[in-house]
């Protein structure tokens, strides 16, 4: 269950002072359809991050979906975005999508770093995490949840998403987003296709993850939406996505496949692309 979800069981039982608490507080980044993607998400992401607390009850609540015992349930929640699955899930995404790619000398890049859930995972398997987010209050969750005398991490506030500061071109080994672009429009994530080849280096990897509408939970989720909003999912489909890829120059080296046992791997569409190697990235970039 997520947090739109979320809101509307709490309101169809009538339990109006959670709703009336989120909404009141969210309230800012909830409207403006003209304010577009980016912008929206900034807003709705800062003031979620503000209101977000293990004790705040909404989040309390988010956490009753996952099968888990109450005192599990007050353990569960360390950094923002606990609420949302359960542990087993997302470190099987890490272990299969990430860790492979990367070594201790890899310089990696995080894009949508949140409270730092993935990041907190990922930090010490690399010489260097860069984590860059579009909500200020979000990157001051993940200093909060990471060493802050680690000397690998750095973090970023994307001020103009989804393009990045010139001197970023080419410096990664790799490059992921996770459980992100669910919430993106797809012209917003074509932007972002074609600004992380120019952020990798030759032979560098992306992964990244979309909502799925042909997976089993994703079409469920779908079919509840009367329409898109940041609070909900934008639903893409694995074809959509190779397309995209094949569009911005990517390869494809890892797809998701639909599984009941990962809550992930049940609703979105995983996938780990590549950027050509040295000899194959001019050809690309003049074609």
């Amino acid at each position: 269950m997520d947090f739109e979800s979320e809101l509307q069981k709490q309101s169809g039982r009538g339990d109006t002072d959670i709703v009336k608490q989120v909404v009141r507080s969210l309230s800012s980044a909830l409207v403006y359809p003209d304010a577009g993607n980016i912008e929206t998400n900034r807003k709705l992401w800062d003031n979620y991050a503000k209101n977000w607390s293990p004790q705040t009850p909404w989040v309390k609540s988010m956490v009753s979906h996952l099968s888990l015992s109450e005192d599990e349930k007050e353990s569960h929640l360390s950094n923002v975005g606990d609420e949302w699955s359960d542990k087993q899930s997302l470190q099987q995404v890490v272990d299969e999508f990430i860790a492979p790619y990367i070594t201790t000398e890899s310089s990696v890049a995080e894009i949508g770093v949140g409270g730092g859930r993935v990041a907190s995972r990922v930090f010490h398997l690399c010489a260097s995490l860069s984590c860059f987010d579009i909500s200020a209050e979000m990157l001051s969750k993940a200093r909060n949840a990471l060493p802050a005398d680690s000397e690998k991490l750095q973090f970023h506030l994307l001020t103009n998403s989804p393009h990045f500061e010139e001197h970023f071109r080419g410096t990664f080994d790799f490059v992921y987003s996770f459980d992100v672009f669910v919430h993106i429009d797809l012209h917003t994530i074509w932007q972002y296709f074609n600004t992380v080849f120019h952020l990798l280096k030759p032979g560098g990897r992306f992964f990244v993850s979309v909502a799925d509408v042909t997976s089993p939970l994703g079409w469920q989720r779908f079919a509840k939406q009367n329409k898109y909003s940041v609070g909900g999912f934008y639903f893409l489909s694995p074809q959509i996505v190779r397309k995209l890829a094949q569009e911005s120059h990517f390869s494809i080296e890892k797809e998701s496949v639909h599984s009941e046992s990962n809550l992930y791997y049940n609703r979105d569409f995983l996938v780990v692309l590549r950027r050509p190697t040295l000899e194959r990235v001019a050809d690309s970039e003049s074609a």
